[in-house]
């Protein structure tokens, strides 16, 4: 039947493909149908069907077919070059079958190859790179779900139009994205809604047209939890819903459940595994907030984790990354994951995109794990709505700075939509773009020093940049510039007598040039109360009460003591029963006005720089002058850049002697500016 097949050919048509750049179409799709087939078409272990195809130069594929109605199957697969390809045979669990109106059976690809899929880079498998060896650098955000008035198509047209080249994307169930579970609709366990596929097909060539590659994520935890974010009571798994699952936990060991998951996840493959516009399978979202998790069964979820990236490379044609997001407390987790994405929402943001930029240099070092690290959600703590785009330009512009692979990427996206942000990230992905940062990769972070007549003045913030988890240390130095080396892990969690164990104190040593004070802005009290203790050099100098409710408590409580001048070490404890969440801390006077998050190699520097606290209205702008050590002698080209245009502000060339800082004076300042500056060797920059 096979040659029968291949001899009709031309009646029955052939397809050119283009190439072109990325965003064209260059996959190859095909359509055929399969008679009498028995068992669940959807469930690759029933009907394994595949399509094995023949190209140039004896190139052969063999590619997963997948299931679309009635007795239809389609086919979609990227080859790796141009020429004629054509349908060899369909095979049915390994055997030959008669398919019928295979169309086309002849495809011819032209034109010139695209940048090809995202990989972790060959040459250092610490960064991203296109199969063609071009730097990937993720900048962008996520547009989990509709919300509201934002669909998540419109806004990844949007996501397109300012430059931005990352997404997440998730499967879930209330806007109709879960291929097994559909809201007000019954799905029997190992079916999947067709209605849901060919929405994804929607979304898929949107963000190929758009120019925006998305993880897709296949779980998220509120699927499988009854606490945090609870949806196991509507699962169509639940036997109380008709499943066969008696309680969450059973997900990640139940055989029934293991076998069909993997079965929808072939499908996955089989239908959008083509595409160049995922940039990975993201396997589950905060899973650490599953039962399982919540129970700190980690060895379960690791090993679950483990079988399905296994299951996900034996089958994907096209090897996608395979990621996953959690915090790092389940060991074992991100072992077979391409990549480590933490999710985060601090009081400091610049101290937590700073602190996860740090964890990629220490990962990365000679006895690291080598895997790329960045954040996959981060927002401002509290209600997300509040944030008025200051929140997202620090995310944006102080995850640019740091030495991570890609950028921070800001949650909330229907908060950009509906204060009209999505225009914030047209200017830093310009700046990436024109000073070509996806390329320096030996950039590694930098102090900056800040001298001139506002040196000294003024007062300096920063808050906790870490999480729930136990204290890495107890003591911080808030150095005279004012910077907190470290801060980005301290947690916010002052905790009591519960947990005490996590966080029992936590110190401050200052160095105060004249009397000042320290203050603590506590936001949030646990249901137990709490009791937040201020000393000073052992003394007691402010202490404020917090009794228990009946829930907890949004409060916005400032402590201040009074601090000496000369070196002191300011203590926080809390002597009450459960935690209290401390949100910024400010020290007045101190430090320099002026702030800045940087990085550079031998070559070239790029920051952001901002004050150390917002300006009144009517403040005069900052200006000082900064240096920057480490960099080559010769003559330098410095751009002062407007992050909130995308235009050059001003303009030099400087020359740097051999074994001195590079010095230049900034523009005046008053909300925050980006600076680079590149040796002359490095070639020109069009702007």
């Amino acid at each position: 039947m096979i040659a029968t097949l291949l001899l009709s050919a031309a009646a029955i048509g052939c397809s050119s493909v283009a190439w072109g750049r990325p965003g064209t179409d260059s996959k190859i799709a095909m359509r055929f149908e399969l008679s009498d087939l028995t068992g669940n078409p959807f469930d690759f272990f029933e009907n394994d069907v595949q399509v094995d195809l023949s190209g140039p130069g004896n190139r052969t594929m063999t590619v997963p077919a997948f299931f679309d109605g009635g007795k239809m199957w389609g086919v979609r697969c990227t080859p790796p070059t141009s020429g004629k390809w054509r349908v060899t045979r369909v095979l049915r669990n390994g055997q030959t079958v008669t398919a019928q109106n295979i169309a086309p059976m002849e495809f011819t690809v032209t034109g010139k190859p695209t940048a090809g899929f995202i990989r972790r880079d060959a040459k250092d498998p610490r960064f991203f790179a296109y199969e063609n060896g071009t730097p990937y650098y993720p900048i962008g955000c996520n547009a989990a779900w509709n919300s509201g008035k934002v669909s998540v198509e419109a806004f990844l047209e949007d996501m397109g139009k300012s430059g931005q080249n990352w997404s997440r994307i998730w499967m879930n169930h209330w806007d109709g994205k879960n291929l097994d579970w559909v809201q007000n609709q019954k799905v029997p366990p190992g079916e999947l809604s067709l209605v849901v596929a060919k929405r994804w097909d929607g979304i898929v060539e949107i963000a190929e047209r758009a120019g925006v590659p998305f993880q897709m994520v296949f779980q998220h935890h509120g699927q499988y939890s009854e606490q945090v974010n609870p949806n196991w009571g509507e699962n169509p798994w639940n036997v109380k819903n008709g499943g066969f699952l008696a309680t969450p936990e059973e997900f990640f060991t139940n055989e029934k459940a293991r076998r069909l998951t993997q079965a929808k996840y072939r499908y996955i493959l089989a239908r959008w595994g083509y595409s160049p516009s995922i940039v990975a399978w993201e396997l589950y979202n905060e899973v650490q907030f599953t039962n399982t998790g919540r129970n700190k069964d980690h060895a379960t979820i690791a090993a679950w984790h483990k079988e399905m990236a296994a299951f996900l490379r034996k089958h994907d044609v096209h090897k996608h990354m395979v990621t996953t997001s959690s915090d790092e407390s389940i060991t074992g987790l991100y072992d077979a994951m391409d990549y480590i994405q933490p999710h985060s929402y601090p009081s400091d943001l610049v101290a937590t995109v700073r602190a996860v930029g740090d964890q990629f240099v220490k990962s990365a070092g000679e006895n690291g794990s080598k895997k790329p690290v960045f954040l996959g959600e981060i927002g401002p703590s509290g209600d997300l709505a509040e944030d008025d785009g200051t929140g997202l330009r620090q995310i944006v512009w102080g995850s640019l700075m740091t030495a991570a692979p890609g950028a921070a990427q800001y949650w909330t996206w229907d908060n950009i939509t509906n204060r009209n942000l999505t225009g914030a990230w047209k200017p830093a992905t310009d700046f990436v773009r024109v000073f070509r940062l996806a390329g320096r990769r030996a950039m590694r972070p930098v102090s900056m020093t800040f001298t001139g007549d506002v040196q000294g003045a003024g007062a300096t913030s920063f808050g906790p940049g870490g999480g729930w988890e136990g204290a890495k240390q107890t003591r911080y130095t808030v150095e005279p510039s004012g910077e907190v080396a470290g801060a980005g892990a301290l947690s916010p969690y002052l905790q009591g007598d519960n947990n005490r164990a996590l966080l029992p104190f936590v110190e401050f040593a200052v160095n105060y040039a004249k009397p000042g004070t320290f203050t603590a802005n506590v936001r949030q009290i646990s249901k137990g109360g709490a009791n937040v203790v201020m000393k000073v050099d052992g003394k007691v100098v402010t202490e404020k009460s917090f009794p228990a409710a009946a829930s907890e408590t949004n409060v916005r409580v400032a402590l201040t003591g009074t601090v000496p001048a000369g070196a002191h070490v300011v203590r926080l404890e809390n002597t009450g029963v459960d935690w209290a969440r401390i949100e910024k801390l400010t020290l007045s006077p101190y430090g320099a006005p002026l702030k800045a998050v940087a990085k550079s190699d031998k070559e070239s520097v790029a920051a952001w720089v901002y004050p150390s606290e917002p300006l009144v209205a009517d403040a005069k702008p900052l200006t000082s002058t900064v240096s920057v050590p480490g960099l080559d002698a010769g003559k330098y080209r410095v751009f002062w850049w407007d992050t909130a245009t995308g235009k050059t502000v001003t303009t030099e060339t400087v020359s740097v002697a051999s074994g001195q800082p590079l010095t230049v004076k900034t523009p005046p300042i008053r909300t925050n500016i980006a600076l680079f500056a590149a040796h002359e060797r490095t070639g020109k920059y069009t702007l």
